[in-house]
Formats: C-alpha cells, structure tokens, sequence
C-alpha cells in the first residue's frame, strides 16, 4: 500500500511528466482501488494544474494539504502573460493529457469515466509545438503549430474557440452538439473526428470520421467523411472528396484516441496501426470498453499500460500478441 507522502511524490512526479513506467503502474493500481481514490487523485490533478499555472514548480511536490492551502480560486490565464515558450501550464496540459492513458483504469471498470479537469482558459502553440489537450466530456484536442485553443470554463460546455489548425476527436453525447467557433465561421458536431484550419475570413474542414456542419450567418454545409469543405469570405462551397487526409496524418502522428472504446474495436485499431496480431482469449475481457490516448507510443507501451488497465496476462510474440485473463481470476 502507498504511504502518504510517497503517494503525492509519485502524483507529481506523473503530472510533470518524469514518472517511470512502474510508477504509472503503482498509481493505476492504487486509483482502481476504491473511488475515493479516483476522487483524491482528480483533485490533485486540479490543484497541482493550478499551482503551474501560477507558481514555479516545486522541486519536491508538496503535500494535498499545502496544495489546497495555497491554491485558492482557479487562476485566469491571459495569452499576454505567457510567452509561448514559458508557459508552465501548457507543460501541464502536455503531462495530464499524458494522464489520460493511466486514467483509463477506471473508464474499463466504471464505463463512465471522471475526466481529468483543468483550469486552463487558453493553450497557444510556438513555430515548431504541438500539443494534446483532453476536455471534460471526454473530446480530445491536437493542437498545431502556432495556433490557440479558447476553452470555455474550462472544459465544462461543449464550445472551444480557434485560430490556427487542430484535430478534434469529438467525445459523442446524445443531443448536445460540439461547437467550435472561428472568426470565419462555426463548425457544429454531435460526435465526429475531423481537422479544421482557419485563418480569419476561411475555415476548411476535413472530415475523417463522422459528419461536420460549417454554419456562417445564414450560409451552412454539412460534410461527411472522407470530404472536405470551406467558407471563404462568409460564402459556403460545397463539399468535395478529400484528398488531403493523409496531410492530416503527417502532422497529427500516429494519434489514437479510444472514447469509451469497445476492446474489439481497440485491438482492431491497434492491429492496423501496428501491423500485429491480438488475440483475447477471455470473453469478459473482450466485452470491456476503453478509454484512453495516446501520441506517437511505440506498441509496446501501449500494450503495456492497455494489459496493466485490464490487470490481465499478456504476451508478445514476434508480430502477434495474446491477452488472457490472469490465472486467479480463472
């Protein structure tokens, strides 16, 4: 069992970024544990999110009591007061997005997972950054080079604002629509996997997954997958096919983002991604749903954490894999 102190260590050493896998590993299992864990361990994302935003970061993390002593209201991030290059809180928002993959432990047992919050306002990108910005309803967000993500109250409602490039994996709820707002118009989804590039008077979309509307005044298009389209000057084009998804690969990587994922449909993806082979040879196992991200992981670390989460046996042979419920279960 994981003391107090050595508890908080190894939280902050997971949200900085600097934990090694069997660290990750020591803080999954605890999680999983109880729900008053899953509390705890929420509140500690936020209340060390907050100190980055603010403070300078603590060479030994201090304990959950000193946290919420110092804490206080969440903190309004202005653009002007961090230069793209200095800003702790994006370091921050990079490592919880990172947290996503441990936090899928309890999306497996609960089917509806406690996303991880955040007090960030804006997240703006240098020349040559990208970053993974996880929401509260589950949508995740990959953010270009030199662009900036508004979110509204932190994540709470369905809205974000854009300049710039982004990807959107967009987090399904029935009857709440995905707005996300642009000097040259509004893109509109209930659940969908699409990129947007905007620069002032233009806004194009390529949908990959899914369908997205582009609304501007009294101009709207809708788009499905594999097309793409544009407003350009407030003026809606029609859609046409979309030759440029492989353009959205090169940039985004090999991002995978599981949302309350069927394992079926899991180790399909990763099958193709990887070029393997993965059977599960348990039928509980297989009836279980994901939650998790992942950018630019080799398969190793993602099988991995993914065996680890479902606390099963797993094996790796050559290009083909086995996961089995653990002997104690059977």
């Amino acid at each position: 069992m994981l003391e107090e102190s050595s508890l908080d260590e190894l939280i902050g050493r997971l949200l900085k970024g600097i934990a090694t896998a069997d660290e990750e590993k020591q803080v999954t299992r605890w999680r999983a544990l109880s729900s008053e864990n899953e509390r705890r361990f929420q509140e500690l994302v936020e209340l060390y999110s907050v100190l980055a935003s603010v403070e300078t970061p603590y060479a030994t993390p201090p304990s959950a009591q000193v946290l919420a002593q110092r804490a206080g209201p969440r903190a309004e991030l202005p653009m002007a007061s961090a230069p793209p290059r200095t800003r702790r809180w994006l370091t921050l928002a990079t490592a919880a997005a990172a947290v996503l993959i441990v936090a899928s432990g309890l999306a497996i047992r609960r089917r509806d997972p406690a996303p991880l919050r955040t007090p960030i306002e804006h997240v703006v990108t240098g020349e040559s950054e990208t970053t993974t910005v996880p929401l509260l309803d589950g949508t995740v967000i990959r953010l270009a080079p030199h662009s900036r993500l508004g979110i509204t109250d932190g994540g709470r409602t369905r809205q974000v604002t854009l300049e710039g490039r982004a990807y959107f994996a967009v987090a399904k709820q029935t009857g709440r629509n995905f707005r996300v707002h642009t000097s040259a118009g509004d893109a509109v989804v209930l659940g969908t996997r699409f990129e947007l590039i905007t620069d002032h008077q233009n806004l194009q979309v390529i949908v990959v997954e899914g369908r997205v509307a582009l609304e501007r005044a009294n101009q709207r298009v809708e788009v499905s997958a594999g097309k793409t389209a544009r407003l350009v000057a407030g003026e809606a084009l029609p859609p046409v096919a979309a030759t440029q998804l492989s353009e959205v690969g090169k940039w985004v990587g090999r991002f995978l983002v599981f949302q309350s994922t069927p394992m079926r449909e899991v180790v399909s993806t990763l099958e193709r991604e990887y070029g393997v082979r993965i059977q599960i040879r348990d039928s509980a196992l297989a009836g279980l749903t994901y939650t998790g991200t992942y950018s630019n992981s080799t398969f190793s670390d993602v099988f991995e954490v993914l065996c680890s989460v479902l606390d099963a046996d797993c094996a790796v042979h050559g290009d083909s894999a086995i996961i089995t419920a653990r002997a104690e279960r059977r």
